[in-house]
């Protein structure tokens, strides 16, 4: 079954006898106030180390650059990843799974699962592959009581499905996924898990090598209480993903791209 927390509330409450005080519960949007430390390694960086990590070997550039490379380790950490070359940033959520999904090497046929509650940062990658890959989609209904089972998803498998795609909890209903179960499912059947945690990175306790995810995409602005900017896609092995993006490292590895928000970045790890 799924849990219902109470934390999923999308509404502002002001409280308006006698004081402007505001009660903020749209965390599921993005987090506030941010944590001082927060603020205060920003303007840390923006007055003293600005510069372009990805760009010449002079103090700032490397001490920036620096930054950076702690906070992605920082991020492997949390997340028991294999190692920081396996974490990806990006400018939020949505260009992760972007990512994950349009730059996957999938096959005409191949199958994903996928769910009704799913954010659009999944179904609109789908439906384009639908038609440029010629891929099909399955996407699951929820049962009476908004629930999506276990059972159901495994009904959807056919010989031909590649990946399950799936939001670990729903910006809709707050509803959070059994995904020990779900994971115990894609490894039997050899299925690749992409898992949108962006309502859920820094609430609740996420491995993917215990939970058995292959691909982890989330938020850094919302639960994990850093800036907005930040999206980090976390892999768990070496995949060869297409790029979304090309050029701009002044190098020869055509699939990076710089100028990334490394301000952002830097403060994630705080």
């Amino acid at each position: 079954m799924f849990e219902q927390p109470s934390f999923f509330i999308y509404i502002i409450i002001y409280l308006r006898k006698g004081t402007n005080k505001m009660i903020y519960f749209d965390h599921a949007a993005s987090s506030y106030p941010k944590p001082d430390s927060v603020a205060h390694a920003m303007h840390e960086a923006v007055s003293s180390y600005s510069a372009n990590p990805g760009r010449g070997g002079h103090k700032l550039a490397e001490r920036a650059r620096s930054v950076i490379n702690e906070a992605r380790k920082t991020i492997a950490s949390f997340f028991n990843a294999p190692s920081s070359k396996h974490v990806w940033f990006y400018q939020n959520a949505t260009m992760a799974l972007n990512q994950a999904l349009l730059g996957f090497p999938f096959e005409e046929g191949d199958h994903v699962v996928a769910t009704k509650f799913e954010h659009n940062s999944i179904i609109r990658p789908l439906e384009r592959l639908v038609i440029e890959k010629k891929i099909t989609v399955t996407y699951v209904e929820p049962n009476v009581d908004g629930v999506i089972s276990v059972d159901a998803m495994k009904k959807a498998i056919t010989n031909k499905t590649r990946m399950f795609a799936i939001s670990h909890a729903s910006n809709v209903t707050g509803a959070i996924v059994p995904l020990r179960e779900i994971s115990l499912l894609t490894k039997e059947k050899q299925i690749m898990l992409l898992l949108d945690a962006s309502q859920t990175a820094g609430t609740i306790s996420i491995d993917i090598d215990r939970d058995g995810i292959d691909l982890l995409a989330l938020a850094g602005h919302k639960s994990l209480l850093g800036p907005q900017g930040t999206g980090v896609l976390v892999t768990k092995g070496d995949f060869d993903l297409r790029p979304l993006i090309v050029g701009g490292t002044g190098g020869h590895l055509s699939h990076l791209f710089s100028h990334y928000n490394g301000l952002n970045v830097m403060k994630l790890e705080q």
